[in-house]
This record gives C-alpha cells, structure tokens and sequence, in this order.
C-alpha cells in the first residue's frame, strides 16, 4: 500500500498521478470492466482524467468513512454510467455483471491463497 502511495505522489508532481489504466491494475482494488471504469471517475473528481493523491485518498476516505448518503451517491453515479439522470436496465444489468465478475475473480484469488498455505504447511504427523 505503501508504494502505491509514493507512486500516485502529490497533486502536481509529474508521473504522480494515476492514468485509467494504472487505476485498473492498482492492488487495492480486484475490479474489472465497468466498475474499475466508473469508479476512476467517480475519484477523478478534477475531471483532469487523472487521479492525484488527493483524489484517491478522499475517493478511499468516502468509501470507507463517508456517510450513507455519500455511498449511495458513490454507487449511483458508479451506476450511471451514461451520465444522464437514472440508471436504465442495461447500465443496472451492467453494473451488476461486473460486480459478480469481480466477486469471482475476488474468491478465486482468496481460494488459491488457501491452497498455497495449506499445500506449504507441514504436515502434522
């Protein structure tokens, strides 16, 4: 976590901020598609198509720590992926198979830790 900190570095600073790609393969989050896309947006709060340390702090700060009414706003505009007022079936439909694709590549990821620590321990005999 720690270095992907001293990468994104302060508001700036050239090559310290996150590029919608970079964003994609940061280790804090296991989300792919639509999701990964709406939520750099979401934290792009500058709308400069970057993501600066500031943003990416208070994006996690809001994730974790906003009130109920900042998450929802948070999901809704996650949702929204066209912009305009609503979520219609197909963004929902969107949204959603992302979200279970990412569950899935979230359990698949926990399982095979579980294997590896399991097969590495010695045995008990």
């Amino acid at each position: 976590d720690g270095v992907l900190l001293e990468t994104i570095g302060t508001a700036g600073e050239p090559g310290t901020s996150l590029k919608p790609i970079q964003f994609d393969q940061c280790p804090v989050f296991s989300l792919e598609g639509a999701l990964v896309k709406r939520l750099f947006i979401v934290f792009d709060t500058k709308k400069t198509g970057y993501i600066d340390r500031e943003e990416f702090l208070n994006g996690l700060a809001l994730s974790l720590h906003g009130t109920r009414e900042e998450k929802y706003q948070m999901i809704f505009d996650m949702c929204n992926l066209d912009g305009f007022d609503g979520i219609s079936p197909e963004e929902l439909s969107t949204v959603l198979f992302s979200s279970v694709s990412a569950s899935y590549k979230i359990l698949h990821e926990i399982n095979e830790g579980i294997d590896y620590i399991t097969n590495r321990s010695p045995s008990m005999d």
